[in-house]
């Protein structure tokens, strides 16, 4: 019988991690979730990012965080905010990420609207949809204790977008060696 090629193989093995019990509960809790979930969306998207300004939606995601479990989360001397969530030991560092800022300019109205079930706002779904997100998925792993075997590294980086020229990802990879992915 033919060896079934290495793509079908990675394919089967997230099949199976998919359908593991315990990654379905996961899964659901983020799904029950979601309205807090979409709280923390507004609440940042309600609060300028223009690049170069990040501060103040910088300390409100450190707040969140911090409210979430990972009370040593702090702000780095680029802006980003960082909190590491400990693992084991025995696994990879992993880098989960969001950018904190948008493109638009200071003064925009950045107030959440409603139309038709839906909400729209400047910069609430790049990226401010991705830090609720990583919220989101700190609470259900904390709510359900779940243990990894590696670190992740939570962060809200700065200068995404326009001028900012990835500074906050650079300054990550320069003072964090030990990432793994």
């Amino acid at each position: 019988t033919p060896k079934p090629s290495s793509a079908a193989s990675d394919v089967y093995k997230r099949q199976q991690l998919m359908g593991a019990p315990a990654i379905q509960k996961l899964l659901e809790a983020v799904k029950a979730d979601h309205e807090r979930s979409v709280e923390d969306l507004k609440l940042l998207t309600e609060i300028e990012a223009p690049p170069f300004k990040e501060q103040k939606r910088a300390e409100a995601f450190l707040a969140r965080m911090k409210a979430l479990g990972l009370t040593d989360a702090k702000i780095d001397a680029e802006g980003n905010v960082v909190g590491l969530r400990k693992g084991t030991g025995n696994g990879p560092k992993l880098l989960i990420s969001a950018h904190l800022d948008t493109v638009f300019p200071a003064g925009t109205d950045v107030k959440v609207k409603e139309r038709d079930g839906k909400l729209y706002a400047p910069g609430i779904s790049d990226d401010t949809r991705g830090l609720s997100v990583l919220l989101s998925w700190l609470k259900v792993l904390n709510d359900n204790k779940v243990q990894t075997q590696g670190d992740l590294l939570f962060v809200g980086n700065v200068g995404e977008e326009e001028l900012g020229n990835l500074r906050g990802m650079k300054a990550i990879f320069r003072d964090h060696l030990d990432i793994d992915g």
